[in-house]
């Protein structure tokens, strides 16, 4: 976005907009949470990995239906029943059913996505489909639409903030190519990015933007794209520009902008910063691995940014992991917890979940957080319904008066210093499923990257909790008479 647009957006946002936002709490000086009657309420959703290719018999439907008869189409489908197990993504049922489950703990003030609309594998198995690539890129876009009718459907009226995952592109994981024509798509589809000026303009460029908090005045939310990854790559279009580089220039543009109209900033994103303490945990042996660019520029480059402008900061929201965890930003004292929704999709070996969260609708900080998740996954077979219930509050379990970015970290403490701290953690990690991130021998790759979030603390943290292995005492041999000797 150039700075004038940029400006032109700010401005229609504020005159729509007349409350200002105080900055978030610090450790020594947390509020008290506002009495219930005037918190609000959302949901975050993320990773819901939709697999329109669940019951094979419907792709030529599909492919040849308008989005709006997509539904009907699924529904008349005999076939699949609950995914049971892991390496299985979100097929309809499981889409409707997370819905109403989420439907029944609403009513929500605003919704966000926090990435993947798409399953693993999506682009090799379209191919295998069909060869046209308009056919395919226009197939990709509906799915997406598809994911966003359904919520839009199950929650009328409400807005939803969203952001593209990794899988999301039509040109392959990691491969989201700037301006392409799944953005395009996309975003004409997002009532939010469609109305705020500037906001379609950008996410059309790279799928990150800026749009006013949906009910909270003279806050914005700043999404964020994939294009930091480690991972990425962009094969489809390799002479383009860096998109990286670009939506840096953009976010540095953005919270310049935003500080000087006295605004504030809730970002939204689907890979956090950090290390991944999952793939640390599978490989002991290898340098950690961070879930943004392996040489740490742009996470420094993020840090020094996000304390530059702390005072703005509101709280921040991610996916990816499909985990029930968090990241915590510090200089001298923690300033932005970043929080990771478990996912509705069970690929990564997790129980379905979805999280409400009620917050301060005077400043749009989160106060607490439930999560909700399927219960009887892994038990189900064809006309088994989903069976939801709550798994865990926030305040609840650790006994904090609210979640931000002091709690956090405290938290973060806690799960390395208290046993059964930790033990509740790696309890809650995967939805209720079993997980190493509270087991002896494991825990502190997932405890340490809570709040280390580059490698040499991160690595510092691990090496100070790990077990020590005891060699064994070495026998000793001498010539003659005395210990260890041949008699």
């Amino acid at each position: 976005m150039r700075f004038a647009d940029l400006m032109r957006s700010l401005s229609w946002a504020l005159a729509a907009m007349t409350l200002s936002v105080p900055a978030q709490a610090q450790m020594d000086a947390a509020p008290a949470s506002p009495p219930a009657a005037v918190q609000g309420k959302f949901l975050q959703l993320s990773d819901i990995h939709f697999d329109p290719f669940a019951d094979p018999t419907l792709f030529a439907k599909l492919n040849d239906a308008p989005v709006d008869q997509w539904e009907a189409i699924f529904a008349a489908s005999a076939a699949p029943a609950l995914p049971s197990r892991s390496k299985q993504d979100t097929n309809y049922p499981l889409l409707k059913s997370a819905l109403a489950a989420a439907q029944s703990a609403g009513p929500f003030d605003y919704i966000v996505y926090t990435g993947d609309y798409l399953s693993h594998g999506f682009v090799p198995q379209l191919q295998g489909y069909i060869a046209d690539p308009a056919t395919q890129k226009a197939f990709t876009v509906k799915t997406v639409d598809f994911v966003n009718l359904m919520i839009a459907e199950a929650f009328p009226a409400v807005p939803l903030v969203a952001t593209l995952g990794n899988n999301d592109s039509a040109c392959g994981d990691y491969n989201l190519t700037p301006d392409a024509d799944i953005l395009a798509g996309v975003g004409d589809d997002l009532p939010l990015v469609h109305a705020a000026p500037g906001a379609e303009s950008d996410f059309d460029k790279g799928g990150y933007y800026l749009v006013p908090h949906p009910t909270v005045a003279n806050l914005d939310f700043v999404v964020l794209s994939v294009f930091w990854s480690r991972k990425y790559v962009n094969q489809c279009a390799p002479g383009a520009p860096d998109p990286a580089t670009a939506q840096l220039q953009w976010l540095t543009a953005t919270l310049a902008a935003e500080q000087a109209s006295g605004r504030h900033v809730t970002f939204l994103m689907h890979i956090p910063p950090g290390i991944d303490g999952y793939s640390a945990s599978s490989k002991p042996t290898d340098p950690p691995s961070p879930l943004w660019t392996a040489s740490d520029s742009y996470l420094s480059y993020f840090e020094s940014l996000t304390a530059q402008y702390k005072d703005l900061l509101v709280g921040g929201f991610a996916g990816h992991t499909h985990m029930d965890e968090f990241r915590v930003l510090a200089d001298s004292t923690p300033y932005l917890a970043i929080k990771m929704a478990p996912s509705v999709s069970p690929y990564n070996g997790n129980r379905p979940a979805f999280t409400v969260f009620s917050y301060d609708p005077a400043t749009g900080a989160a106060i607490d957080y439930t999560v909700t998740t399927q219960a009887n996954f892994g038990t189900t077979g064809p006309g088994t319904p989903a069976v939801w219930a709550k798994e865990y509050s926030f305040g609840e379990a650790y006994g904090f008066a609210r979640y931000d970015a002091a709690s956090a970290q405290q938290l973060a403490a806690k799960t390395i210093a208290d046993p059964a701290t930790r033990a509740l953690y790696g309890q809650y990690y995967a939805s209720g499923n079993p997980s190493p991130a509270g087991k002896p021998g494991s825990w502190f790759y997932f405890s340490c990257a809570l709040d280390r979030l580059s490698a040499t603390p991160y690595q510092g943290c691990v090496d100070a909790n790990k077990p020590r292995l005891r060699k064994p005492a070495r026998r000793l041999r001498q010539k003659g008479a005395g210990i260890g000797a041949n008699p």
